[in-house]
């Protein structure tokens, strides 16, 4: 599909093929009844901008357990009212040219990944994530505005190459990047992580 705009939806796409967006923008994706992000995706796709969409529980933007490209996309001011306010990956995202910002990840007990929840493959070059937020209830811990990176499930690999990782924030710790204690060590090269707060990575 190229040049094709989906607005007001709940899930805009479902994909369990393959699928291949190119300038297209799905905006306003709203559904907090149930699980329905604007992206679900368990096969293979590539090229699109997603802004202002919600999921409950993960992923606000795309929810990914397949392989998903990413290239000279945005996501900005997407929501998910648990983890992973612009991507929640369990599979493989490849992700390069990109742009994260004003994601959210909120309100639900242990609200992670304002832009990114990677638990799967993350490979992210000349990409910048800014401007996201892992916030919560009082009492309840948000953790990784920019980024929340776990081996839970026996991924977490995240690769990060001449991309920027600024001005995010999280409840709790992790402004930038938080890495949780089953999370193996991320790859960074060239890569900028700086004006995060409370704190660049954690814990």
């Amino acid at each position: 599909m190229d040049r094709v705009t989906f607005t007001g939806l709940g899930i805009a796409i479902f994909n369990d093929g393959s699928l291949n967006l190119k300038k297209s923008t799905i905006q306003k994706s709203n559904d907090n009844d149930g699980f329905r992000p604007a992206i679900v995706n368990f096969g293979n796709a590539a090229r699109t901008t997603v802004a202002q969409c919600s999921g409950f529980g993960a992923g606000g933007a795309i929810y990914n357990t397949g392989t998903i490209t990413l290239t000279n996309d945005t996501l900005s001011e997407n929501q998910a009212n648990g983890r992973g306010g612009g991507l929640f990956n369990l599979g493989t995202a490849i992700i390069s040219h990109s742009l994260f910002s004003g994601n959210q990840a909120l309100a639900a007990p242990g609200s992670a990944g304002g832009g990114l929840y990677n638990s799967g493959t993350a490979i992210i070059s000349q990409s910048t994530f800014s401007g996201n937020q892992a916030a919560a209830d009082e009492g309840y811990l948000g953790l990784g505005g920019g980024i929340y990176n776990t081996g839970v499930t026996g991924g977490g690999t995240l690769v990060l190459e001449h991309s920027r990782i600024t001005s995010n924030t999280a409840k709790a710790d992790g402004g930038g990047i938080y890495l949780s204690s089953s999370s193996p060590p991320p790859t960074l090269s060239h890569t900028t992580v700086a004006d995060n707060t409370p704190n660049d990575i954690g814990p």
